[in-house]
């Protein structure tokens, strides 16, 4: 990929299998090995990851999280990627009737799957302690 100032970098992506846990505890374990909860840049890069769910499905439970954060629950509009501040700047395919923001708490972003595909889903951030999560690394590349 490449930011707003024209320098290439490249992302790889962790997915975790060994640990489950909630949204927070995610984002601690992937800073405490040196990568940020996921983050992506563009509908191109969101439909890639939901291909590789896709064709991955064995390795994923029924929710994954990513690292995107919203303040006004049941909104599709108003997320941002917690690792940089920015707001997602494409419409998240979300699964149907979400998010619903259940029990007024859930202001964190997950995928899952919904209609026999991966969609993004609204979740507790600090909620069950039993799902996967995907991390990333950014190398800028000269």
């Amino acid at each position: 990929g490449s930011d707003e100032h024209g320098n290439t970098y490249a992302k790889t992506y962790w997915l975790s299998t060994h640990f489950k846990v909630n949204w927070n505890e995610a984002k601690t374990i992937c800073h405490s090995y040196g990568m940020q909860l996921v983050s992506l840049e563009s509908l191109q890069e969101a439909n890639r990851l939901l291909r590789f769910c896709d064709q991955n499905i064995e390795l994923l439970g029924r929710w994954t999280h990513v690292g995107a954060i919203t303040t006004v629950g049941k909104s599709k509009l108003d997320w941002f990627w917690v690792e940089n501040g920015k707001r997602v700047n494409f419409e998240l395919k979300f699964g149907t009737n979400q998010p619903d923001n259940a029990g007024n708490k859930e202001m964190c972003l997950t995928i899952g799957i919904q209609d026999n595909s991966f969609a993004f889903n609204d979740l507790d951030c600090n909620g069950e302690r039993s799902l996967t999560f995907i991390c990333q690394t950014i190398e800028n590349i000269y």
